[in-house]
C-alpha cells in the first residue's frame, strides 16, 4: 500500500496537491486495518483492508486517467510510462477486486473441484497483466531517457 500510494503521490502531484489525499488514504486504511486487527486477530485475512485498499487504487487510478484525459498537453499513450503503470494497477486492482467480491457467486456456478483452479487462474492472469504492464512502463521510461554519449 504503500509503495503504490507513493507512486500515486508521485503521479497526481503533476496536475493536483496529491500529499493530502494520499495521507488520508493511507490514514483511513490503517484505521481499519487496526480495527480488524482488533476484531479477530492477526492470523485471518484482512478482507476489509484489502477491499478497501483496492478501491482507494481503483479510484486514484481513474481520478489519474481523468487528469491525463482532461490535460490540454499532447502525451502519446504509447509510450507514457506513467499510463502504463497506472493501467496495469487499475486493471489488477478492478479484476481482484471483481473476483473478491463476486466469489460466493463463482463458486456457486463453478463444479466444485474446479473452484481453486479457475479463480487461481484469474489471479495469475491478474499478476501477469499487472507485471506486464509494469514491465512495459519501464521499458518506455528507458526510451524517454536520454543516453550518454560513451
Amino acid at each position: 500500500a504503500g509503495f503504490i500510494s507513493l507512486m500515486f503521490a508521485k503521479l497526481l502531484s503533476r496536475y493536483i496537491k496529491s500529499w493530502p489525499v494520499i495521507l488520508i488514504g493511507l490514514a483511513w486504511l490503517y484505521i481499519i486495518y487496526i480495527y480488524e486487527i482488533i476484531s479477530h486477530g492477526i492470523y485471518l485475512k484482512t478482507n476489509l483492508t484489502t477491499t478497501v485498499m483496492a478501491v482507494l487504487f481503483i479510484l486514484y487510478s481513474l481520478y489519474y486517467l481523468y487528469l491525463l484525459f482532461k490535460d490540454e498537453k499532447y502525451i502519446d499513450l504509447k509510450y507514457s510510462a506513467e499510463f502504463w503503470w497506472v493501467a496495469g494497477v487499475l486493471f489488477f486492482y478492478f479484476g481482484t477486486t471483481a473476483c473478491n467480491v463476486f466469489y460466493p457467486v463463482l463458486s456457486s456456478v463453478l463444479n466444485k473441484p474446479n473452484q481453486h483452479t479457475f479463480t487461481r487462474g484469474l489471479y495469475i492472469a491478474f499478476n501477469v497483466l499487472l507485471y506486464s504492464c509494469w514491465t512495459y512502463s519501464f521499458i518506455c521510461r528507458k526510451w524517454l531517457r536520454p543516453t550518454s554519449a560513451n
